[in-house]
């Protein structure tokens, strides 16, 4: 191939691939710009501070076209009743009715001077349509015949208020004006209160201002009841049936204080208007009732039954129905009704001064909605003769947000408690609000509770938590149980000690034996005597005499020493001691010792008699006692006191350390009858050794 195809061909491919970039970016922008200035966009958004709930909104704005003409009618109560005041010192309701209605008719012709009003007012007492309404002008443009009209309305009225004659008189308009079947039709109806009269039906419904409707409505269909309600209901049912958007071109107002929120509450007035007039087109007054309020609400009409419309659809997929309600429809912001008839939402939407008009909704979660994808159809606005679409919408439902407390249910009073929050299906940062017995704190992941600080009789801790995750709002209750301390009382202890008090008490008759162990420890070294003195038992027996003084004499001296009842084992211990030279001792000794020595201690702790017995030092010291004995004269005639006590104090630490208890012998087993017998052998060797030697010496 020649240089110069190849140049040819290498042209041709870019001049293809400039054409193909040319469409690509032409195909991109002119759709974009296409949906840019597509009238009608739809959008779905989760609603902050809202747990789930999506709110929908369809912006409609229409092509402009040539402004629709209007023929309205204005019905008007002219009861009686409309010529009491307002309030005291105000206007009557017919003086502020009657200035509204002619700022209501300018706006009207200000909107469109092909605008056509008719006025008709209803009262009367005779049941017919000719005696209980006028026409005051039909539909007519003119400014002079419609402030005729109105000055016409202005006069006095009459008593009673067939409302049932006042919507005859405008079928009656609709019916025979039919020069105008492009122009929109709207009707508005006003009244003050109690429906008493109806066509045919000239007496009057006694109290009918106070009579609930449901139940008046129930009770006319009796067989043969009179039809009141029942027959005025059929008559607006017939009006808004000659209406090209039905309830949606019907308006009303009630000049009088709400009687209730629902139907069953109502009074017969405002239940009938309720029920039959959509809630978007009509105004209760209430407390509505200052002049400024009556022509705000008379403005808000001439707004509406001018305006152009659009007509309003949507078709939902049956899986959004199946989980989702459909909620707070409005239009422009202000709320509207908009039943839906099976899966069609369709409503009539009256255009703003810029000819747009802006649809919301919510979906809001059923109970058991199940969380995923779902998408919503393209809604539509029909305006004129053309139908305009939107795009579809999708979104999607999360798990809802659920929060728990993680902590102990118990705490000993004084201590603390740390709680601490777990929250799962967070869609976005969490914040929490700790509430304890009602009382909010400051909010935080975890909340450290001070039992201390609460009052002795709260048992009972109601901690709520609250977490919001700017979507999503989840709540939980967490109970925490105050306890008392328990404080161990050291009751074992106690009654070991408590014995002692009385132990001190029989301390006193205790000692009374403990003059006798230091008495006849002199005897102990005598019994070597009588070996070199036989001759001495003859004057033993006087001894004895004096002993026995000895005790009498020592009872005094335990009272000097009370904390020492545990000595009392010792005394029987040297008590048979006695007997070698004092044989008149030991028979009273051992009488009145044990009889309460044994009584006595056992009562006392025996556990601690073991340990008395190495403590006789801390008994009163021996020299008083052995100064008392000294008087005694010994069997070998020796005055020597010194050797004596020293062979007492001997004798005494002798016992205290080494002697054992159970060698001793127990006080009652000593006898004297062996000393005497070893005495009268003594002696018997003494006399027979002496006979000896005096043989000897012969």
């Amino acid at each position: 191939m020649s240089k110069k195809a190849l140049n040819v061909k290498g042209r041709r491919i870019k001049l293809v691939s400039m054409l193909s970039a040319i469409l690509l970016i032409v195909s991109i922008i002119i759709p974009a710009a296409a949906f840019a200035n597509a009238p009608v966009s739809k959008s779905i958004q989760q609603c902050a501070d809202a747990c789930n709930v999506f709110e929908v909104e369809v912006d409609f704005i229409a092509e402009q076209v040539e402004p629709k003409i209007h023929d309205i009618i204005i019905i008007l109560d002219n009861s009686l009743s409309m010529t009491m005041n307002l309030e005291p010192g105000a206007p009557t309701k017919k003086t502020i009715t009657v200035a509204n209605l002619k700022a209501l008719k300018d706006k009207i012709l200000a909107a469109n001077s092909d605008n056509r009003i008719a006025i008709a007012s209803f009262s009367g007492m005779k049941g017919t349509v000719a005696d209980d309404s006028v026409i005051h002008t039909g539909f007519t443009n003119d400014n002079a015949t419609l402030n005729q009209a109105i000055q016409s309305y202005a006069g006095a009225g009459t008593q009673g208020t067939n409302i049932d004659a006042g919507l005859n008189r405008g079928i009656e308009l609709l019916t025979n004006d039919t020069s105008r079947p492009s122009a929109e039709k709207r009707v508005f109806l006003f009244t003050d209160g109690a429906l008493n009269r109806a066509i045919g039906l000239s007496e009057a419904l006694h109290s009918s201002a106070n009579m609930d409707y449901l139940a008046r409505k129930a009770a006319e269909e009796a067989p043969g009841a009179k039809r009141y309600l029942l027959q005025t209901i059929e008559s607006i049912e017939a009006l808004q049936a000659l209406l090209p958007n039905g309830r949606d071109d019907f308006y009303g107002f009630g000049m009088f204080a709400s009687s209730g929120s629902s139907l069953d509450s109502m009074k017969l007035a405002e239940g009938f208007m309720v029920e039959n007039i959509n809630h978007d087109n009509l105004v209760i007054m209430g407390d509505n009732t200052s002049e400024a309020a009556i022509q705000a609400i008379f403005d808000g009409f001439a707004e509406a039954m001018v305006a152009d419309t659009a007509l309003y659809k949507e078709v939902f997929p049956a899986s959004v129905l199946d989980n989702f309600t459909v909620t707070e429809t409005m239009v422009n912001g202000n709320a509207v009704s908009a039943p839906l008839a099976g899966n069609l939402l369709e409503k009539q939407v009256m255009l703003d001064s810029n000819n747009q008009a802006v649809f919301t909704y919510k979906l809001v979660p059923k109970a058991g909605a199940v969380p995923g994808a779902y998408q919503l159809n393209g809604s539509s606005f029909t305006y004129g003769n053309s139908v305009y679409d939107s795009n579809a919408v999708a979104f999607t439902l999360n798990e809802a947000l659920t929060v728990s407390i993680n902590g102990g249910a118990t705490a000993e009073r004084g201590d603390s408690i740390t709680l601490l929050a777990e929250a799962q299906h967070a869609q976005g940062a969490l914040s929490y609000t700790w509430t304890v017995n009602g009382v909010a704190t400051a909010g935080a992941e975890s909340l450290t509770i001070d039992t201390g600080s609460f009052a002795e009789d709260v048992m009972t801790l109601s901690v709520t938590l609250e977490a919001t995750d700017g979507y999503c709002t989840a709540t939980t209750v967490h109970t925490v149980t105050i306890t008392n301390k328990t404080i161990p009382t050291p009751t074992p202890t106690t009654p070991v000690e408590t014995p002692t008090t009385p132990v001190e008490t029989p301390t006193t008759p205790v000692e009374t034996p403990t003059t006798p162990v230091e008495t006849p420890t002199t005897p102990v070294e005598t019994p070597t005597t009588p070996v070199e003195t036989p001759t001495t038992p003859v004057e033993t027996p006087t001894t004895p005499v004096e002993t026995p003084t000895t005790p009498v004499e020592t009872p005094t001296t335990p009272v000097e020493t009370p904390t020492t009842p545990v000595e009392t084992p010792t005394t029987p211990v040297e008590t048979p001691t006695t007997p070698v030279e004092t044989p008149t001792t030991p028979v009273e000794t051992p009488v009145t010792t044990p009889v309460q020595t044994p009584e006595v201690t056992p009562s006392v702790t025996p556990e601690q008699t073991p340990n008395a017995t190495s403590e006789p030092s801390t008994s009163p010291p021996p020299s008083e006692e052995i100064e008392i004995i000294d008087e005694d004269v010994p069997l070998d005639g020796d005055t020597g006191i010194d050797t004596e006590e020293d062979s007492i104090d001997e004798e005494i630490i002798i016992v205290d350390e080494e002697v054992p208890l159970s060698v001793l012998p127990k006080t009652g087993e000593a006898t004297s009858i062996p000393w005497y017998a070893a005495g009268l052998v003594i002696a018997g060797l003494g006399v027979t050794m002496r006979l000896r030697l005096n043989r000897k010496l012969k």
